[in-house]
């Protein structure tokens, strides 16, 4: 009887050392894959983002934790594992509305959540409301984001469409705005809606305040006489990636995100050129380095140019 309970006591210290060795690898494991969302390089912060989304639930306490702790992109990134979890987390999107509106914060950083604050209805309204924020970099932030999204709607999921179809009276009221690049990304944003009524627009072209008039009437008439232009794909030659990084007239940054879904996902590399005398509008290109697709498409703004 003595050795029965021997042995049993024997067995049970063996299995619980081997689930104590397994949890102890697993920690360790997703702190290796936690310090990847710190990295300065993109594809590495996307590897870890993908690895730790497939964990799913078991990881959210330490996501978490590292949203309290991070900054930078460790902490957007930390928000897209919550979200890829669960598509709208409301901690992961309270901590991208903080981000998008703290001052302390890179401006590249700030950008870059509220981009991924438009992958969700949620992040949408609060997008929508953050175009009458005080801060003129929020606002220009929101205005690029909403823009984005609705440039790329066919590609995004269709549960996302009637969030950004309900921020269209935002946006009418952003073409308002006294600040150029807040109005005229809103008249970008309103010109990807074709054949759709805009029951905001025709109320705004009524208004009696004459600025908001004036802008909704010009709004309404660009919309009758011309039509958005259609991106481009196309396979990028050798050395495209080296020209580019190293040609002046062009930005590049994190900011492909949304476009990416074209080319079916990340981690892409975003270039956008910037305007000049010759021309006032800005190229657009988002490519794939593992499949060498290139999406292209012309654009009136940079969103990397007050970044700089």
């Amino acid at each position: 009887m003595k050795k029965l309970i021997l042995c049993t006591v024997i067995f049970l210290l063996a299995t619980f050392v081997g689930y104590s060795q397994q949890a102890n690898q697993g920690s360790a494991g997703v702190q290796s894959l936690l310090e990847k969302l710190k990295s300065d390089d993109d594809v590495i912060r996307y590897e870890g983002l993908q690895a730790l989304s497939k964990l799913g639930n078991v990881v959210a306490p330490a996501i978490a934790d590292t949203l309290k702790q991070e900054n930078g992109y460790a902490k957007v990134y930390a928000a897209r594992v919550l979200l890829n979890i669960e598509p709208e987390n409301a901690l992961a999107l309270n901590a991208l509305s903080e981000i998008a509106r703290n001052k302390q914060e890179q401006n590249s950083v700030r950008r870059y959540a509220s981009y991924v604050m438009a992958l969700t209805s949620t992040g949408v309204n609060t997008l929508a409301g953050m175009l009458k924020d005080e801060d003129l970099f929020v606002r220009r932030s929101a205005a690029f984001a909403l823009e984005e999204a609705l440039e790329n709607g066919t590609f995004l999921p269709s549960g996302l469409r009637p969030a950004l179809y309900d921020s269209l009276p935002s946006l009418v009221s952003a073409l308002a705005d006294d600040d150029k690049i807040v109005s005229g990304v809103a008249a970008e944003a309103i010109h990807q809606v074709m054949n759709k009524d805009i029951p905001a627009l025709n109320e705004a072209a009524k208004s009696s305040d004459p600025k908001v008039r004036k802008a909704a009437v010009a709004m309404l008439e660009r919309l009758k006489t011309s039509s958005p232009a259609e991106g481009l794909e196309a396979d990028a030659k050798p050395g495209f990636e080296e020209a580019t990084d190293k040609n002046a007239m062009f930005l590049h940054g994190t900011l492909g995100l949304i476009r990416a879904l074209r080319l079916g996902g990340e981690p892409v590399k975003d270039y956008r050129s910037l305007p000049d005398a010759k021309s006032p509008f800005v190229i657009h290109i988002v490519l794939n380095p593992s499949t060498r697709k290139m999406s292209l498409r012309k654009n009136q703004f940079n969103p990397y140019e007050d970044l700089k």
